[in-house]
């Protein structure tokens, strides 16, 4: 009788031994949960104070330029018509060259693409 008893007993062993490791586990995890709350609101205090103390950073100003507006379009179609150089194109007009290069590459792809149909 006692044999047929003994693998019940070895469970329910086994069964409080995984249920103290649970347990130990689980307490264990709280208590770092509990420490790194702290750890948490004591940054959380030393920012709001940081912020408090110290007025915002300003920003720095940017100056945008102007670009290639419509009227400097129309400039820049009419110079290149006219057989201009894409550098005087850019010094009349007063923009950077890279702009004016790529005016014309896409002027030169909608009249292309207006001639096929597309």
């Amino acid at each position: 009788m006692l044999t047929s008893l003994l693998p019940f007993v070895l469970l329910a062993v086994g069964l409080a031994g995984a249920l103290a490791l649970f347990l130990g586990i689980k307490r264990d995890l709280y208590r770092q949960s509990v420490a790194h709350r702290s750890s948490i609101e004591r940054v959380l205090q030393q920012l709001r104070q940081t912020e408090r103390a110290a007025p915002p950073p300003a920003l720095p100003q940017i100056t945008l330029r102007p670009g290639l507006n419509v009227q400097k379009r129309v400039q820049a179609l009419r110079l290149l018509r006219r057989g201009e150089d894409i550098a005087h194109i850019a010094a009349a007009l007063g923009v950077p060259r890279r702009e004016v290069e790529l005016l014309i590459r896409v002027h030169q792809l909608s009249t292309k693409r207006a001639a096929a149909g597309i």
